[in-house]
Order: structure tokens, then sequence, then C-alpha cells
């Protein structure tokens, strides 16, 4: 357990670091949680199928030697009622009546002892000569048997000691049977003749089957020759002697072994769990079977529950980790959000994370961050209006001076004079234009742009102002292109703002001069336009930051370097996104930039907005 634990930390700790480990796909946290879940869950399964399979084994081999000790029960029962038969026909032999050799009186007296016996087919009196001269069962007047050619008649005769048969089939009536001979003998303990019992192994096998504590237990019993005497699974044809000597519960009890195995071959040939062994005094192969379904229907069970059991925990533990998820990834989520609308500019958010651990703690940090940045841009805010306030008034003073001059002097005292005026002139504009953003950055962090939104014609505000901007740049042509008139719902005077803020770029990106083209066009429910000059471009590592206050869009040191940082496409946006629209641009850096801005026409406006 300590082990996965371990390793479920490290998995979360390398996986957050993807320079240690490129080779795995970046995860969740949601996924993490699952996996470290899933691998402290994977050794407790491990340990729940060792600890089963053990279960499973000592189980397995409990059912197995309880079914030995049920084939030692039968075999005892095989050995006793095989001594039973025996004592019967010891007890015949002794008895008076039968050295009379009368088949008349011997008839009468073993049909009187008939219902004391029930589990034997026949009780007889045989002379030297094999001749029949007494039976329980042969009615008056019927032929008499000789069994001379019995194996057991010759085995009593010359052993002059008791014999247990094989299995044989009955002369008389047909069935199988196994007999029971013992000697008579004379005076001189010298046999004169045979004694038998005959046991009816169907009638034996009935017997055997009402002893199974489980109906779906079998019992079965073969001779010492290995031909089947009893099978309670399968009944036995009359008649019919099956050798079973090749089946290998059998062959084991034979050589004197107990057989036990979780499956092999039954007598019938089916898989079973068997258990054999040989009686223990007459040697007769006894054994137990069953089929394997009916004998681990328990072990089958208990591992169902085991398996619900664990798939239960799973679940849970699965709902555990997707709510332990969502308790750390809904702040995680919060502060998330938070992050990202503080970096779009407005510091007044707040994560407010309330966990009550360092979530909290995190989030409490970054709330104070934020309130910092918050003071840091009211500063940097008032430091704007103000300077741009202080600036005003000299810049506008200055250009005054300027236009006094070449209001008096037209043209300057020498060309030299003419040329610095229209510098002073062109820098004061410069400069208006960037207090003039100043403040409204400033106004903008204060509450927003009021919009006085009308409809106007586009392609004529973009005319106007391209006529208006020419004068201004004699290293530039500005065109522009129409196609269709294109009526937007907007401020006017904001979106010339824009238009201008672009065009300006436009000239002051474009150093080398060339053309400017304006393109108003119509795009469904949207009109677009679009400024492309023919400057030095933007290189696409900087191209998603150019509308971000204060960015400079060529790097230092760059062709394209002015070191003027400003506010226009900042505000460009924030004005075009009120208005309903969109910005975005199109640059390849030494190649020039086309920069476009949509906004809703006048009848699909109210729609948009």
């Amino acid at each position: 357990m300590r082990w996965a634990t371990v390793a479920a930390s490290w998995l979360v700790e390398q996986s957050m670091d993807r320079k240690r480990m490129p080779w795995m796909p970046p995860l969740s946290l949601r996924t993490k949680i699952l996996a470290s879940f899933g691998l402290v869950l994977l050794p407790v399964l491990a340990l729940l199928i060792s600890v089963f399979s053990a279960w499973y084994d000592n189980q397995r081999n409990g059912i197995l030697n309880g079914y030995v000790q049920a084939a030692e029960a039968v075999a005892s029962l095989v050995d006793a009622t095989f001594d039973q038969g025996l004592a019967v026909a010891w007890a015949l032999s002794t008895n008076p009546i039968i050295g009379t050799a009368n088949p008349a009186e011997l008839d009468a007296y073993l049909d009187s002892l008939q219902p004391l016996y029930p589990l034997y087919d026949d009780a007889a009196v045989f002379d030297a000569n094999g001749n029949n001269v007494g039976s329980m069962v042969l009615p008056t007047g019927a032929a008499r048997p000789n069994v001379k050619d019995r194996a057991y008649f010759y085995q009593t005769m010359t052993t002059n000691d008791a014999v247990v048969s094989e299995v044989i089939i009955s002369r008389a009536s047909g069935h199988r049977i196994v007999t029971m001979a013992v000697p008579l003998r004379n005076a001189d303990k010298q046999p004169v003749g045979v004694v038998i019992t005959v046991l009816n192994l169907d009638a034996f096998a009935r017997s055997l089957g009402t002893l199974n504590s489980q109906p779906e237990q079998a019992v079965f019993v073969s001779d010492r020759v290995g031909t089947l005497a009893v099978d309670t699974a399968a009944p036995i044809a009359a008649g019919e002697l099956r050798d079973v000597s090749s089946n290998l519960p059998i062959q084991a009890a034979l050589q004197g072994t107990i057989f036990r195995a979780g499956v092999t071959s039954g007598i019938d040939g089916t898989p079973r769990f068997v258990a054999a062994l040989p009686s223990p005094k007459y040697g007769w192969p006894v054994g137990v079977s069953i089929q394997p379904d009916v004998a681990q229907a328990p072990l089958a069970e208990t591992l169902r529950n085991v398996l619900i059991g664990f798939v239960l925990v799973a679940l849970f533990s699965v709902a555990l980790a997707l709510l332990l998820a969502r308790l750390l990834t809904g702040p995680l989520r919060r502060l998330q959000q938070a992050a990202v609308i503080v970096g779009s500019g407005d510091f007044t958010h707040r994560a407010h994370i309330r966990t009550g651990d360092e979530l909290e703690q995190v989030g409490n940090s970054f709330d104070y961050m934020a309130g910092e940045l918050e003071s840091m841009a009211r500063l940097h805010d008032e430091f704007l209006a103000g300077a741009a306030h202080e600036l005003k008034t000299p810049v506008t003073t200055i250009k005054g001076y300027a236009q006094l001059l070449r209001h008096w002097t037209p043209g300057g005292h020498e060309p030299r004079e003419g040329q610095a005026i229209e510098i002073i002139e062109h820098q004061c504009d410069r400069l208006t234009r960037r207090i003039h953003e100043m403040l409204e950055a400033a106004r903008l962090r204060a509450g927003g742009l009021e919009m006085r939104k009308e409809s106007f014609d586009l392609d004529e505000l973009a005319d106007q102002l391209i006529r208006r901007v020419q004068p201004m740049t004699d290293r530039h042509r500005l065109l522009m292109i129409r196609d269709g008139k294109s009526v937007v719902e907007a401020d006017r005077e904001r979106i010339e703002e824009v238009l201008a803020n672009l065009l300006y770029n436009a000239i002051d990106y474009s150093p080398g001069g060339g053309d400017i083209v304006v393109r108003v066009r119509s795009d469904g429910s949207m009109a677009i336009v679009s400024v492309t000059d023919q400057g030095v471009g933007i290189a696409s590592e900087r191209q998603p930051h150019v509308f971000e206050p204060f960015y400079e869009p060529s790097a230092a040191g760059h062709k394209g370097y002015r070191g003027v940082i400003g506010l226009g496409l900042h505000l460009s946006r924030r004005i075009v996104q009120q208005n309903g629209g969109r910005i975005w641009l199109e640059s390849e850096e030494g190649k020039g930039s086309t920069f476009h801005f949509s906004l809703p026409r006048a009848s699909d406006a109210r729609q948009v907005n």
C-alpha cells in the first residue's frame, strides 16, 4: 500500500514537470487525482487476488479432503457389506441343516431367510462338484445350476478359505452380482462344498445413493480387476460388465494410493472433482465425484461477493476522487478565471477562495496581488491624467506660437526656418495625439468610454479621413477601395479615431513610403474596414500583444523600432468592441501589415448589440 501511495505522489509530481517527463501527455488535475486513486487501488486488487487465490486453494483442498473422507466412509461400508455376506455364509456353513444336503429342506430353510437379507439376491449351497443342492430363490422343480467353472468356486475349494468374487453376471437372474463364498467343511476341516451369498449390485447402488448428503454427489465402486460395480451417477445396464481400469482414479486406487483431483475425467468421461482410494480390507477401488460447477458453487459465490465488494469500493473511491477533484478544481477554476479577468485589466476583481486550506492562502495572495495592481493602476491612471493635463497646455501653446510664426513670416526668413516650423507643428500634433490617448485611457479606466451611436456611411468617413491625412505625408499614397455602400451604427467620432490611429500607424511603420490602402466592404451583417501598408511588418511572436497598452510592435534594434510606446491600438480595440465589432491583424515581417476591424451594419446593429 505504501509503495502505491508513493508512486501516485511521484506520478502527480512528475506530471507537473513537463521538462522532466516530456513523454507524458498533459493531464488535468481531475485525471491526476483519479489516476492516483487508481494506483492506490491496484495493490489492493493485487493483494485481494493473492489472498483469494490462497483461500481458493485452501478451500478446494478442503473440499477434496471432504470427498476423501466420504470415499473412506463408502469404502468401509463396502468392506462391511462383504464381511456381512461372508458372516452369513459362515453361519450357514455351520448349520446342521446345511450338512444334510437335502435340496427340499435346504430350499425351504434358505427361503425363510430371504426377508432378513434384502441386499442379497441369493444364498445357495453347492457340493464338491459344483452342483446346487439348495437355493434361496430357485423354485421347486427348477433346474439346478452348476458353478464348477466359476472362479470363486475353484478358489474356495482350493484355498479352503473365504473368497469374494469379482463382478459377474448371475446365471439365474441376469443381474450383476458379487458372490461371497466360504467352504463347507467336513469333520476333518476339509472342503466338501461351498456356501455362497450373492450381493445384488443394483440394490447395493441404490442403498449407497441414499447415503449421499449432496444429491449431485456420485459414488463409484469397482472390483480388483477394474470392472465397474457401482456408479450412482449413471446406472449400469443389466448384464453389462464395464471395464474402467484405464480410468486414472481407478488406476491409482488399484495401486493402493489415494487419488484426488480438482478436475479430472470421471467414470462417465465428463470433468468432475474426484477422490478415490482402495477399500481397507478387500482393496476394491471406491470413489466419490461431483460436477465442478456444483463443487465450486460456494467458491464462486464467495468470489462473486468479493468482486461485488471490490467494485463497490472502487466506485466509492471514484466518487470520492471526483468529489475531491471537484473541491480542488472548483477553486482553481475560479482562480484561473480571476487571473484572466485581472490579466485583461480589471484589477478590481477578486477570486474570493474560501476553502480553509492552502488553496485559500493562494487565493488570498492572489487577491492581495490584485489589490496591489489596482492601487498601482490607480496611481498610474492618476499620473497619466495629471501628466496629460500638464502637457496639454504647453503643447497647445507651442503649436499656437508655431502657427503665429508661420502667419507672421510665411516661409520664414530663410527656407530652414519654414522647415523647422513645419517640424514643430508636426511633433506638436503627435504629442497632442499621445495626450489624447492618455486622457482616453484614464477615462476608460475610470468608468469606460461613452458611446454615442448613430448611423453613418463608413465609406464617406474613410474618404474624408484619407483626404485629411494625405497632406501630412509626401512619401505615401493613401488609396481607398470601395465594395459598395456600408452604413453602420456606431459612435462616428470614436470610429474616426480608430481609423485615424490605424492610418497614422501605417505611415509611422512604413518609413520607406509606399501605398497605404483603405478598403471598406460588407460581409453579411458586418462592415469591415482594412488598412494595408507596405511597411516593416510585425514579428509573429509579437502579434498577440500589439493590442496591449504601452506595447511596442517592433523590438529594440529592429528596423521598425521607434522607441515610442502608446495606447492607440489598445484604445482602438476597446472602442471597436464597445461598438459591437472586433479588431485583428495580418502581418508578415518585412512585407507589411493589414489591420481589420468590423462593425455591425445599421440594419443589423440592434440585433448584434
